[in-house]
């Protein structure tokens, strides 16, 4: 198991999760990210194995970042959880 520190990043879209991990990638070499596409694969891995923080897409097909950031804080109230959005002329 990998110690360094991992941030999961949440989005029901791969390609939009590949392409929001890209940045961090590049600019933070002993960070990991994992990534979640649904709801219930994201709660098993933060039952599991926590994580430094959580990056979310807003609009997700499962529900929305706030009910999301919710749940995170109900399992861990000082994890922080950053939600995104994509530009307005861009949405979903």
């Amino acid at each position: 198991m990998s110690t360094r520190p991992h941030v999961r990043l949440v989005d029901n879209d791969p390609s939009d999760r590949a392409l929001a991990a890209l940045v961090p990638r590049r600019k933070v070499a002993e960070l990991e990210i994992k990534e979640s596409g649904d709801a219930i694969v994201l709660a098993d891995h933060l039952l599991r194995s926590g994580c430094a923080a959580v990056v979310t897409k807003y609009r997700l097909a499962w529900g929305d970042g706030l009910q999301l950031l919710e749940s995170v804080k109900s399992l861990d109230p000082e994890g922080p959880v950053v939600p995104w959005a994509r530009a307005p002329e861009a949405r979903d």
